[in-house]
């Protein structure tokens, strides 16, 4: 039983690793929209601008915050 859980954990060791290698050189076809759902006149635009600004800057994706006004039921 020991031997078993053993081999399931380094499997998935393995596994997690190789994805997570294969996804490290992802980048987005192109600009990415950071859709915003809160209400206009908050801080949900300013905060999203800035967050925008620091993925352009540490990894180089552009990102354009667009204000998606929230439905109504």
């Amino acid at each position: 039983m020991k031997h078993s859980i053993k081999a399931a954990a380094a499997s998935f060791v393995m596994t997690a690793s190789a994805t997570g290698l294969k996804a490290a050189g992802w980048t987005p076809p192109g600009p990415s929209n950071l859709m915003i759902t809160s209400a206009a006149g908050g801080a949900a635009k300013p905060q999203a601008r800035i967050i925008a600004e620091n993925l352009e800057a540490t990894l180089g994706w552009q990102c354009i915050p667009e204000q998606i006004p929230a439905t109504t039921r």
